[in-house]
C-alpha cells in the first residue's frame, strides 16, 4: 500500500481588508504609483481582495516585485501558478518561487518544492525539491514534513532513511496533517521492520481524524490487519494509540 504524500498548492492567505475610504485609497494608490513597493503589494492585494481586478492586482504585484518584495513575488507566482483571473506561466511561477524561496518565505519553498518535484515550470529536480522540503519544514511547514518524509521513505532524491522518515511523518502529524497519521501507519508496516502494533494505532488514529480518501484507506488498511491482531497486538495497539494521541 503506497503512502499518501500530500501535495496540495499551498496558499498565502490574501488580507481582505477592511472597505477603505476613498481618500485612504487615493493615498495608497499614489504611494504605490510613486514606486513604493510595499504601497505596490498593498494596492495589489485591494485590487484583488476588494475590487476583484485580478489583471492589475498582477500588475502591482509585478511591480513591487521587481524592486524585491518577496510577498508580492509569492502572490504573483500563485496566481501564473494557478492561472487565477490572468494568463498561467509556470515557468515564471516557479522563478519567482525561487527568488521567494531564497529569502526564506516558507510557503514559497513549499510551492516550488511541489514544482520540483512535480517538474512543472522547469525540469524534474528531486534533490532540490527534497532540500527546499527540509527548508520549509524546519519552519514549521507541517505539509513540506509530510512530503519530506515520504521522500526519506522511499528513497527519492535523498538517501533512503526510515528513522527519519518516522520522525518527519510525526512531526507533520504534530501540526495538524492527518495523512501523516495514515504514512506512519503504512511504514511501520514495511518490512524489515514492521511493527504490526504502532501500525495498527497509527491507521485507527487516521481513520478516526482524517476525512475523505485518507479515512477511507485508513480503514481498509485496519481490514487487512484484522486476521494479524491477535487479543496481545490489540492490547499494545491501543496503549501506543492512547500514547500517540497525547504526543499530537
Amino acid at each position: 500500500m503506497a503512502a499518501v504524500m500530500a501535495l496540495a498548492i499551498a496558499c498565502a492567505p490574501v488580507p481582505a481588508p477592511a472597505e477603505p475610504a476613498s481618500d485612504e485609497v487615493a493615498a495608497m494608490r499614489a504611494a504605490a504609483q510613486a514606486g513604493q513597493p510595499a504601497a505596490q503589494f498593498w494596492y495589489g492585494l485591494y485590487k484583488e481582495a476588494e475590487v476583484r481586478a485580478p489583471a492589475e492586482a498582477a500588475e502591482w504585484y509585478r511591480r513591487a516585485a521587481a524592486q524585491g518584495h518577496r510577498e508580492a513575488e509569492l502572490r504573483l507566482a500563485q496566481m501564473l501558478e494557478r492561472a487565477t483571473g490572468i494568463p498561467g506561466d509556470p515557468d515564471e511561477a516557479r522563478r519567482l518561487y525561487a527568488h521567494a524561496a531564497e529569502a526564506g518565505i516558507v510557503v514559497a519553498q513549499f510551492n516550488l518544492a511541489v514544482m520540483m518535484e512535480e517538474g512543472r515550470g522547469g525540469e524534474r529536480d528531486v534533490e532540490a525539491a527534497a532540500a527546499w522540503y527540509h527548508a520549509a519544514a524546519l519552519q514549521g511547514h507541517g505539509r513540506a514534513a509530510n512530503n519530506l518524509a515520504t521522500m526519506l521513505a522511499r528513497g527519492e532524491g535523498v538517501e533512503a532513511d526510515r528513522d527519519a522518515a518516522l520522525r518527519w511523518y510525526r512531526v507533520a502529524a504534530h501540526r495538524g496533517v492527518d495523512d501523516a497519521l495514515y504514512n506512519l501507519g503504512v511504514l511501520y508496516l514495511k518490512e524489515p521492520h514492521r511493527d504490526i502494533a504502532s501500525a495498527q494505532a497509527w491507521l485507527r488514529l487516521a481513520a478516526a481524524r482524517a476525512g475523505g480518501h485518507v479515512a477511507a484507506l485508513a480503514r481498509a488498511g485496519l481490514k487487512a490487519l484484522e486476521p494479524a491482531m491477535t487479543p496481545e497486538l490489540m492490547r499494545q495497539a491501543m496503549q501506543l494509540e492512547a500514547d500517540f494521541k497525547r504526543q499530537l
